[in-house]
Parts: structure tokens; sequence; C-alpha cells
């Protein structure tokens, strides 16, 4: 039977990420002395969007205190930014200064093949992951840390979802859509943590990516570190705490049906008290997308796991954080009803190859002065966002909390190192 430890938390960090590793022997026992790459969720750098400052602060300080001299922060960050900025805006990158932590972006530097079971074309992975967690899987530690999150496309991120962060940038586009669930299982497969280490000193709910207008509903208190062995089980029990259950969400399904963890809830022994966590809290977000924006959508399919769900949340972050405009139209999806496709006014964004199939070329032949802005590949967030940026004139410069010339800087230096981020564009 797994055993998930629930440790509600206290004004000593350190000693209650201590107190989850030492019931299952403490961080010694379960290091072995090898290096200790941690995994947390640094997807962006808004408030609620990644692990918290103070739980990596005191994780850091626990495996210091702890005696583990090679400690490795690797994250790579959603498409549109770089990790090396996200760590910069976090303070990340000092903090691994400050303890000696080797930061490693994932989206910089080569990379190597990998094939994932169930498919004929390889995909990337860093040639540090490729080394640590596949060559020498049994020589290193591997920890992840996400934060305790919904999400619209899957429920919930937390272990096995923080793991998309593995894959490079272009090769996490593939299957982001309904079949989002079965290709974390894939990765999941290939890479299976050591121990999951869940932060949740508060929680987001409505997305994982809350607009800074959504702060007051979108972060609640819960103060809990969730840990355990089985990835799968922590998740579940991650899952208990926002009141769904495994079987509501197919990567947790997927997983146990094809027994890379436990997803049953009452075969799993969790040490703490569930009892307080009674609601069942919002894993989408309350989109607020102005009426002037005229969406179209596929009957037949329109993925929010993807290619809507993506661009949706990115408009309502243009528009409702960054003084974004309407004006334009939005067709994504397959089996589009031309009948709506009727008299449009202003611009168009089609998102997406069923949509770009489907209706590019007749738009562009029934609107021939219309600027008309196709985004053909799968879940391309990059070239989507920086086609909204432009569509909804937002002020851009003040998504990035950083000086223009840091910016420039880090920019630099990542380029210089072999960018793999998909930096999105407003043009």
């Amino acid at each position: 039977m797994p055993e998930v430890v629930v440790r509600d938390t206290t004004e000593n960090l350190v000693a209650d990420i201590a107190a989850v590793f030492d019931y299952f022997g403490g961080i010694q026992k379960l290091a072995k002395n090898r290096p200790i790459l941690i995994k947390p969720n640094g997807v962006h750098f808004g408030p609620g969007h990644a692990t918290a400052f103070e739980f990596l602060d005191a994780l850091f300080q626990l495996l210091r205190d702890s005696g583990q001299k090679e400690i490795f922060l690797m994250e790579s960050c959603t498409a549109g930014s770089m990790t090396r900025l996200v760590f910069r805006v976090l303070k990340w990158d000092r903090l691994c200064k400050r303890y000696g932590v080797k930061a490693v972006y994932l989206d910089e530097g080569k990379t190597r093949p990998l094939l994932l079971p169930e498919e004929e074309a390889g995909v990337g992975i860093p040639e540090f992951l490729y080394e640590r967690l596949i060559e020498h899987r049994d020589e290193n530690f591997y920890l992840d840390a996400p934060r305790l999150k919904t999400h619209p496309m899957s429920h919930i991120t937390l272990g096995i979802k923080n793991q998309q962060g593995l894959l490079t940038p272009l090769d996490r586009m593939k299957d982001h859509n309904f079949n989002l669930g079965r290709r974390l299982v894939k990765i999941l497969q290939k890479f299976q943590p050591d121990f999951t280490l869940i932060e949740g000193i508060t929680a987001t709910i409505r997305g994982h990516f809350p607009l800074r207008r959504d702060l007051h509903k979108s972060i609640i208190q819960t103060g809990v570190i969730i840990g355990g062995e089985d990835v799968v089980a922590v998740d579940t029990v991650g899952a208990r705490i926002f009141g769904y259950e495994a079987r509501e969400i197919d990567h947790l399904r997927i997983a146990a049906e094809l027994s890379l963890g436990c997803a049953d809830l009452s075969r799993i022994k969790v040490i703490g008290d569930l009892s307080r966590f009674q609601e069942r809290y919002p894993y989408a977000p309350d989109l607020q997308i102005p009426k002037s924006i005229k969406r179209v959508y596929g009957q037949e399919r329109c993925c929010v796991q993807g290619c809507r769900g993506n661009t949706e949340m990115t408009i309502d972050m243009c528009c409702g954080d960054y003084g974004g405009k309407g004006g334009w139209n939005f067709v994504c999806g397959k089996g589009i009803d031309k009948s709506k496709l009727e008299g449009l006014q202003g611009p168009i964004l089609i998102v997406g190859p069923c949509a770009a199939e489907e209706v590019g070329i007749f738009l562009k032949q029934k609107y021939p002065r219309a600027k008309i802005f196709i985004v053909p590949e799968h879940n391309d967030l990059a070239t989507m966002s920086g086609k909204v940026e432009r569509l909804t004139r937002c002020r851009v410069w003040k998504m990035i909390p950083l000086l223009p010339w840091t910016t420039a800087r880090l920019f630099l230096q990542a380029r210089r190192n072999g960018m793999l981020a998909r930096v999105g564009f407003p043009f």
C-alpha cells in the first residue's frame, strides 16, 4: 500500500519538509548521497504560477544542512517566455547562488532524441536529462516539486503534469489536445520521480495561470505539504484536496491502468488529516473575453486542452491584465459552420491545423482585404501569443517586470547557450 504524507505547514517550513521526508527514513536515506535533481513548477513568473520561493528556500536549507553536496534546480518554462527570465523574476537564480545550487535551464543547450511509448518519432530532451535520468538513472535522485494547482486542461497540474517541462518546448506541442492525458502518461513511463513533494502553502484554483485581476478568487489558503514515493498516489491525494476523484482525471486514470502507481484513494495510506478539505474547487478560469472578439468554434472538435484553451487564456490575459482591445475574430476547431463566418468585421486569427486546413483558404478568398493571421501548427503557444498581443494591442512591455536591458541581456545569454525556448513576438 503506497503511503502519502499530508503535513500542515507551520512557521518553520524547514521542519515541515523534514517531517515529510522523515516518515520515509529521511532525506539522507532517500538520496543516498546522490546528486539531487529538483523539478519545480516554474511555468511562468506571475503570482500563483510557480512553486513558492519560501518553499524552495526551506528545501535548499534542509538539503544543505543534511549534507547534500550536489543539488540542481531544473526547469523549462511555458512557451512564449524563457526559463532564464523566469528564474530572474522569481529570484530563483539568487536563491540558487545563495545555497550553491546549480540552476539548469532546460530550454537551453544540446538535446538528445528519446522515443516515447507508442510513438514513431522521437522527442527531444535536454542532454543534461538524458545523461542523468536515462543513462545514469540510478546514480541520481529525482525530486518532483510542483505547486498545488488546478489546470483547465487536465483538472490538476501536480507531479505528473509537472514533467511535461522535461521535453523541449517544440516537442511539448504534440498531443496537447484531447490526447493530453495519454501524452503525460507516456512521459511518466520514461521519467518516474524518486519522490514527489507538492508545495501547498497556498493553492491555485480556476486554472494554472491566474490573472492579476482574479488573484483574490484564484489563490486559496491550504497550508499543506504533500509527499510520497508514488507520484500517482501523491497526485491522487492532491486531487482529493481540490475535491476531485482520480477517475475524473485522464492521466491519473490511465497511469493506474498501466500499473504506474495507485490512483485508488481507499488503497493509499494517508498520513495526515484530509477532513478539512470538503469543497470542490473550480479548475477552469473565469474568462472575461470582450464581446467584440467574435469566436467561431468547430462543432466536431475544439480542444480546450490545446488550441482553444490556450488562446482563450492568452486573450483574457492580454485584455484583462494589460489593457488589450477587441474588434477582431478568433476561429478554431474542426467542423466549422461556415454560415457563422458571414459578415466578419476586422482581422481574423485562425489557430490550429484543423481550422487552418478547413477554412484558411476559404477566409482568405472571402475576405481578401482583411488581415488574416494563421497559426497552422497544433498548440503553437509562442506564435499564437505573439499574434494575440498584436491583435489586442496590449501593453506587452508591462508583462515583464524587469528593465528592458536586463531582459535583453538574459535573452542574449540564452541565445549564446543554445536557446530552445520559443519566445512569442507580436509580429
